[in-house]
């Protein structure tokens, strides 16, 4: 139930077999919810009655994309602390075959998908 009046929304509740959820309906619904995005902050925009606020978080959000675009583009991330390592032998022998299979294409004139 969504922005109804806390009234209507006890009545409906009491009149139903089912379980409502209220947002914005009052504290009768026999549950509640808020969008996540809304009540960390993150549209200052929209501000509907039922809305609280819980953290503001949008300039911690936009501050974190920011570092990891600055990062991303000067070469500082991913460092080898954040990517997974094949021992060479394995990607030797992941490369032979990844050969083998260009070649086999290559001879029968096109790219095989399997």
């Amino acid at each position: 139930l969504e922005c109804l009046p806390a009234a209507l929304g006890k009545i409906i509740t009491q009149s139903l077999e089912i379980p409502t959820i209220g947002i914005g309906s009052g504290s009768d619904c026999d549950g509640q919810a808020l969008v996540t995005q809304d009540m960390l902050g993150l549209f200052k925009e929209l501000s509907p009655r039922f809305l609280k606020v819980y953290a503001d978080l949008s300039q911690t959000i936009v501050g974190a994309l920011a570092d990891f675009r600055q990062e991303v583009e000067s070469g500082a991330f991913p460092t080898s602390e954040h990517t997974y390592a094949i021992e060479d032998q394995e990607l030797g022998k992941l490369l032979a075959r990844l050969r083998g299979q260009v070649a086999q294409d290559t001879r029968e004139g096109g790219m095989s998908h399997g």
